[in-house]
This record gives C-alpha cells, structure tokens and sequence, in this order.
C-alpha cells in the first residue's frame, strides 16, 4: 500500500477491474519506474476484502526489446508511446485468498498494453496523464493449477518529462 502511495507521486498507478473463471475483483497496482523504463511494482485486489496481493517488477518494452525495435525506427508518436507505456513484467511472490484456503503463487509473468497518454494540460512535464490498459497475467501455484487473469482499467502516471520522444 505504501508503494501505491508513493506511486501517486512518483509514476504510475493502475485501477481496475480483474476477470477470473468465477470472480470480478477490483485491481489496484502501482509501479515506480526509474527514468520511466523499469521499477518495482505492488499489486493488490479486493472483492470487496483482499483476494490478491503482490511484488514485482516490471519494465517498459522499450527497455527489453530496444535492440530488435529501438525508438528510433517507430516513426510515428502514438506507436512510440504504446510501446514506452506498455509493461512486462514479474510478480516474484503473492498469496490468494479465497473462503477455502490460501495459495501462494511465484515467478507469474505478466503483459501490460497501453493506449497513448491523454493528458489534460499541453504542458506534459509535470501533470497527470491518463492511459487505458489491458493486462494479462498467468500466475504460477504452488501445489494448485495455475491460473490466468486478465485487468482492464485505467492507469495515471504523473508527467512525462523523461520521456525520450
């Protein structure tokens, strides 16, 4: 929680709403990027108490793929800021809670996309921006099927004056 409240100052911060199988969940997150390319990231949802909570890391696509398609060679604006936007990223530890028992899951990948940043002041250096996103996660148990879950929300990030386009 402290991460998500340091990310209201610091980078970004994703509501919404996650589909399982059986379950709707609010999803709340909050990743602190270094220079907006890779950070820590923290992930909780409820229903309405605690189903899912998480740490990870996650970077921009930019950052991992930047040798096969550097920014570069994107020439158009609205590309570059899906591909800088976006995420992969890990969950390296999270404990699911649910009436029957407790599962701990490790190692669970995910993708983050991202739409074009809508921010509502023409100087974007030092103001709030708005992203849609869709997130698919599949999530690695221990001792219990694995699991795939998919978000859909709103992001807000806080300026964009590291951005390098």
């Amino acid at each position: 929680m402290l991460l998500f409240l340091i990310g209201c100052i610091f980078w970004k911060n994703n509501i919404g709403w996650n589909k399982q199988e059986k379950t709707h969940e609010i999803h709340l997150s909050s990743t602190i990027r270094y220079l907006h390319l890779f950070g820590p990231t923290a992930k909780l949802h409820l229903n309405p108490t605690p189903k899912y909570l998480s740490i990870g890391m996650e970077a921009s696509p930019a950052l991992i793929f930047s040798q096969i398609l550097s920014l570069e060679k994107i020439n158009e604006k609205m590309l570059k800021e899906i591909y800088f936007l976006s995420a992969i990223g890990i969950d390296f530890g999270g404990v699911h809670f649910s009436k029957e028992k407790t599962k701990i899951s490790i190692f669970s990948p995910y993708v983050q996309l991202h739409t074009p940043a809508f921010c509502p002041v023409k100087e974007r250096r030092t103001m709030l921006c708005i992203t849609a996103y869709g997130e698919s996660q599949y999530n690695i148990m221990l001792g219990h099927p694995n699991e795939i879950n998919w978000n859909t929300g709103l992001s807000i990030h806080f300026g964009k004056g590291l951005f390098p386009y």
